[in-house]
């Protein structure tokens, strides 16, 4: 830990300190022609997702396997919903390997389940 001097007149009380938490996360989900993109932020909180097919493509964000967390039917393009709750969105930052995707790539196509991978975010210098 480095320390570092205070130039005031006058004491003041030490910060103390949080520990520093991700509020954003963009990951990939994958299936065998087709990509689509989730963005998660946890305060506040809001997922956006995009697919490569247009319209975009529904989605069921599930839990292991299986538990639906939640369903997105977007009318056209890129999808954001704010209504999510803080708790959910910091789960799907937190722990993005307990999470995936199930949605059919395109419109009359097979159902599938795909893992989350990190996008990784550049951090301001």
């Amino acid at each position: 830990m480095i320390a570092v001097a205070s130039c005031t007149t006058s004491p003041s009380p030490s910060p103390t300190l949080k520990p520093v938490t991700t509020r954003y996360a963009r990951y990939l989900f994958v299936a065998p022609d087709d990509t689509g993109v989730l963005e998660v932020t946890s305060h506040p909180a809001r997922i956006c997702y995009s697919t490569q097919s247009y319209p975009a493509r529904p989605i069921t964000i599930v839990q292991g396997t299986s538990l639906p967390v939640a369903t997105y039917r977007p009318g056209r393009g890129t999808f954001c919903d704010r209504q999510v709750s803080e708790e959910a969105a910091s789960r799907l930052i937190a722990d993005p390997s307990s999470f995936a995707v199930r949605w059919s790539p395109q419109a009359n196509e097979q159902v599938v389940v795909t893992s989350l991978t990190t996008i990784p975010v550049p951090t301001p210098s």
